[in-house]
């Protein structure tokens, strides 16, 4: 009965030790225990070859799956899509003084938050009747009702001039671009929808703004 037991305890202890052995992990007393039990029984050295075979197999299908794309491979696909969509010549010096200006926009809050709004700018879903684009594979969208400000912005406008207006508005990207220009921002807090669409409409950068209720966005199904 005590060599049963034991023989059954040395088996759990190996199926224990199974997978670190494979994977390289397994060390001191343990691996030289383990060794001992493989040379002494050939089906455990099966077992081993088996776990080999499966560890292989998943590491396989790890390396199929496709990765996530990057956060560049975000900015860089949003900024030749926004660029694309563009009609006229940009006003660059505008641009350039805008983000030079240090006590109107600091320029490495500006960096940061173009970064941060390259990522946001990736969310891209149909929150409206399908105007919008498909979403950009490895980034989960996140559904939730807010009133948001359905806005689009002047043709001649640049990529910096789009970021500066976000950032000092303290805009947060829910949306777009979608196919006819539209972006959906959710406001601050610290305004009602009301006065952030006010404060909008009197901004000479915008083409048109339109409040969009919370109702509108509960589902990010279209």
């Amino acid at each position: 009965m005590a060599k049963a037991s034991n023989a059954s305890s040395d088996q759990i202890r190996f199926q224990e030790l199974l997978p670190f052995f494979v994977n390289g992990t397994l060390a001191g007393e343990e691996l030289v225990w383990f060794q001992q039990q493989v040379s002494l029984h050939p089906e455990m050295q099966t077992a081993v070859q088996a776990e080999r075979l499966w560890a292989q197999h998943i590491q396989a299908a790890v390396d199929a799956v496709e990765a996530p794309i990057s956060e560049t491979e975000h900015m860089e696909g949003l900024y030749v899509r926004w660029q694309a969509r563009r009609q006229r010549a940009s006003c660059m010096g505008r641009a350039r003084q805008a983000l030079a200006t240090p006590w109107q926009v600091p320029a490495a809050w500006v960096g940061a938050g173009a970064a941060t709004l390259l990522g946001q700018l990736a969310v891209i879903a149909a929150l409206l009747g399908g105007t919008a684009t498909a979403p950009m594979r490895g980034v989960t969208q996140t559904c939730q009702a807010e009133p948001l400000l359905r806005i689009t912005f002047k043709p001649e406008l640049a990529w910096q001039d789009v970021v500066v207006l976000l950032r000092t508005q303290g805009w947060m990207l829910r949306n777009g671009p979608s196919e006819n220009g539209y972006i959906w921002v959710a406001v601050p807090s610290v305004l009602t929808p009301e006065a952030a669409q006010a404060v909008a409409l009197n901004n000479p950068m915008l083409e048109s703004v339109q409040l969009v209720p919370a109702s509108k966005t509960e589902s990010c199904v279209p």
